[in-house]
């Protein structure tokens, strides 16, 4: 029985475009290690969902201050696009209307439950090990790109870049 020819055990070697050295992608890394260093800026985006602040008499609600400083703290990175604020923006507003539609005090807060830029809930390991990402795909096409990256825990994601006014800016990031 064969148990598999040499070249099994060669490494991917990704072609020389393929490198966070060099842009667009160099834009998500560059984002990344900014996000590894700022993760906590996720806090506070609902009202009553904090344990030592909880009242079992309220319902969850999104609190818009806390997701419009985020939104904006993100903005001032200059990695993330209009687009990718407004995202999230709609996305708020239609979690606050599952709020009252659904009035809850109980549990994690829908929607909110995971980390909104690795998009999940299992991402330290992969924050602490970026530099071990890898790009499988990228495709580039005028002043858009998009980038496909596998983290070293196993969490799979797709960016969606353009370009604005000469710079690459994160329109989109999505699971693979």
């Amino acid at each position: 029985k064969d148990n598999g020819s040499a070249d099994d055990n060669k490494e991917l070697v990704l072609p020389e475009n393929y490198s966070f050295d060099k842009q667009p992608a160099k834009t998500i890394m560059d984002f990344l290690k900014w996000y590894r260093d700022h993760m906590n800026i996720q806090t506070g985006l609902v009202n009553n969902s904090n344990g030592d602040t909880h009242d079992s008499t309220k319902f969850y609600t999104v609190n818009f201050e806390a997701t419009e400083n985020y939104l904006s703290v993100l903005k001032s990175t200059e990695f993330i696009s209009d687009r990718y604020v407004e995202k999230w923006r709609g996305y708020f507003k239609k979690c606050d209307k599952d709020f009252r539609d659904n009035p809850t005090n109980d549990g994690p807060p829908d929607g909110f439950e995971y980390d909104f830029i690795m998009l999940s809930q299992e991402y330290d390991e992969d924050l602490e090990n970026l530099e071990k990402s890898k790009i499988v795909s990228q495709s580039e096409l005028a002043n858009n790109a998009t980038i496909r990256i596998h983290f070293p825990n196993g969490n799979k994601l797709i960016y969606i870049l353009s370009k604005y006014e000469g710079h690459w800016r994160i329109d989109d990031i999505v699971r693979e």
